[in-house]
């Protein structure tokens, strides 16, 4: 399997990008449903956490 630069940096910019969405969309939810910025932030945090996770996992 060959990896060029370019490859890599697109593969790095669409997790990156996975990992922005799917770490924004319940962050947003708990703004908007409970109106608590704190549990915004956790919610993300955690949120990106576990897809990290899962990321080291596949």
């Amino acid at each position: 399997m060959e990896l060029d630069r370019s490859n890599s940096v697109g593969t790095a910019l669409w997790w990156v990008a996975l990992m922005l969405l799917v770490t924004a969309v319940p962050a947003f939810a708990s703004l908007v449903l409970m109106g608590s910025v704190t549990l915004a932030v956790t919610t993300a945090l955690l949120t990106v956490g576990g897809v990290g996770l899962a990321a080291l996992m596949i």
